[in-house]
């Protein structure tokens, strides 16, 4: 991510891949470099657009590793800070945003949000993040009902991942969620399909520890 920074590309670096690692729900990789990003962050204390990063990044890794801690409380620390300019950093902070009020159940902000964020991901030129976003958006699409839509999105994200190595498990929480959409509109055959699928990419990423059920 092109955040603007005064000087302290290396962190700005370990948060970029941080964040990949986080995406990919790779649980591993994303606890050492918490540990690394933990020895190094206080040497930035005067830049307020990577503190913000790291914030934002704090929250995401939070949320992976246990959803269910989150709590009104936990965009607490970033919303100490000023409203981002730089846009980046505006994008995530609205997709964050969207995340965090929809698991604390206010879903007319998390709307507003998603909707925010969604016009700012048109200046995110990553075909990475633009799978995650609408991967995410689904699931608030599949809490509000909305079923056929979430179909739509989840098959954009997974139409996304599916060009890039590495993310198997992406894929599989996308036929998860496919499937859990098809079991609402009672479309059970193409469930069954999604659920054989989903349990096809469990070996391949040998990372047991991470739940197809779990919001991530």
């Amino acid at each position: 991510m092109n955040v603007q920074t005064k000087g302290n590309e290396q962190i700005t670096k370990l948060l970029d891949n941080w964040y990949i690692e986080i995406r990919k729900r790779n649980l591993n990789n994303a606890k050492q470099l918490k540990k690394e990003l933990d020895k190094n962050i206080t040497s930035v204390k005067d830049d307020k657009n990577v503190l913000l990063y790291h914030s934002l990044l704090n929250f995401r890794y939070q949320y992976l590793m246990d959803s269910l801690s989150i709590g009104k409380d936990s965009f607490k620390e970033i919303e100490s800070f000023d409203i981002p300019t730089d846009e980046p950093l505006l994008y995530y902070y609205h997709f964050f945003k969207a995340m965090h009020s929809n698991i604390t159940g206010d879903y007319n902000l998390a709307k507003e949000h998603y909707e925010k964020a969604e016009i700012k991901l048109k200046q995110i030129p990553d075909q990475l993040e633009q799978a995650e976003f609408y991967f995410k958006l689904s699931t608030f699409s599949c809490h509000n009902q909305q079923y056929v839509l979430a179909l739509k999105q989840v098959s954009k994200a997974k139409e996304i991942f599916s060009k890039y190595n590495g993310y198997e498990l992406n894929i599989g929480y996308c036929n998860n969620l496919y499937g859990l959409a098809c079991i609402h509109l009672k479309e059970y055959i193409q469930c069954r399909r999604m659920s054989y699928l989903c349990i096809g990419y469990i070996p391949k990423t040998k990372r047991r520890t991470s739940n197809l059920i779990r919001s991530t």
